[in-house]
């Protein structure tokens, strides 16, 4: 099961009927995300390792800006509009914050 893909908050405004049916999650500062499994194309600048951390929601032209740990690395141009999804939330993280102890 993957999460639903993270679009920009521009984008997500301009679809907020996917957002209410949880077809499409508005980024957020501190939400954790993974590599889409439909990732399609070059990863340098784009994506990284493991999960991520959205560092700017909207930094322009259908991006997110994403910190990604395993790596050191902050992509400045993951897609997250029109022009395609490069990550979805990480379930396993969303699960892990939400199970009591």
């Amino acid at each position: 099961m993957e999460g639903a893909p993270v679009a920009c908050v521009s984008h997500a405004i301009e679809h907020t009927s996917l957002c209410k049916r949880g077809r499409l999650q508005c980024a957020s500062v501190g939400l954790k995300v993974v590599r889409s499994p439909r990732f399609d194309g070059d990863e340098a600048g784009r994506v990284g390792t493991g999960t991520g951390v959205v560092v700017d929601p909207d930094p322009g032209l259908g991006n997110i800006a994403v910190y990604w740990p395993l790596d050191g690395d902050r992509t400045l141009w993951t897609r997250a509009g029109s022009h395609g999804m490069d990550v979805v939330v990480d379930l396993n993280a969303y699960k892990r914050a939400n199970t009591p102890r």
